[in-house]
């Protein structure tokens, strides 16, 4: 994504995109989009919330140690 280029995201894709973001797997520009967008939609930003709470509560998956590399 280019500098200084602002572009939204629709709520499908950005509670597509929060999972990677929790798990700390999305790339810098996902990230830059999901917080762009939560910032302006209160529903992905409440969906966002929980899923921060709710990290650290389920055993990661066989997966997530590779994933976090």
């Amino acid at each position: 994504m280019s500098k200084g280029v602002t572009v939204d995201i629709s709520c499908d894709v950005c509670c597509d995109l929060i999972p990677l973001v929790r798990d700390g797997v999305a790339s810098a520009d996902s990230e830059a989009l999901v917080r762009g967008h939560t910032a302006r939609c209160e529903a992905c930003r409440a969906l966002l919330e929980q899923e921060r709470e709710q990290e650290g509560t389920e055993a990661p998956g066989p997966g997530a140690r590779a994933l976090r590399r």
